[in-house]
């Protein structure tokens, strides 16, 4: 998506290091399992939309393939397993709150209400969008990088055990 606050290029570290990932991924692929598959997916296509209101529902599906256990209390699942992904990954502003303001814009703008903004038009709104892909992309590498923590999504078990609901149920 484009920010023109950002490089939009790679350079020969940035480039060494995808050739890396790349390869380590091509290794484990078949090992990722089909929660982790389904939300590199999501990232891969959620980097090239640039409207705000697909942007950010999409980014929330692609959290929600990693950590939904539960066909109730989805917003409870998000709001609570988000923060404790980012914490697990070194991410450090993707809080309760931040996450319940985005389940929220999420509902809306999915359930109706049009935005149409684009991305770099909203630099406040895409810092948002940007947690929240910083979130999924060093979850995803760390799911490549690592069988131990690529186990705590193989199944709805393994991310309650890894993730546990914290907050009470609010409906």
């Amino acid at each position: 998506m484009a920010r023109p606050d950002r490089r939009l290029w790679l350079d020969a570290e940035d480039a060494t290091a995808l050739a890396a990932l790349h390869e380590r991924w091509r290794s484990v692929r078949e090992c990722l399992g089909e929660r982790v598959r389904h939300a590199l997916w999501l990232c891969e296509y959620g980097f090239r939309i640039q409207f705000l209101e697909v942007a950010l529902p999409h980014y929330v599906t692609a959290l929600e393939a990693l950590l939904n256990t539960d066909e109730h209390g989805t917003g409870r699942q998000f709001r609570d397993r988000v923060p404790q992904l980012a914490a697990a990954v070194g991410v450090d502003d993707v809080d309760e709150e931040l996450c319940r303001q985005v389940w929220r814009e999420r509902s809306r703008w999915t359930h109706g209400q049009r935005v149409s903004l684009r991305v770099a038009d909203k630099p406040e709104r895409a810092d948002v969008l940007d947690r929240l892909q910083r979130v999924l992309r060093f979850a995803l590498r760390s799911c490549i990088e690592g069988e131990s923590f690529r186990r705590c999504f193989a199944d709805p078990g393994a991310v309650r055990n890894s993730f546990p609901l914290r907050s009470p149920h609010r409906g």
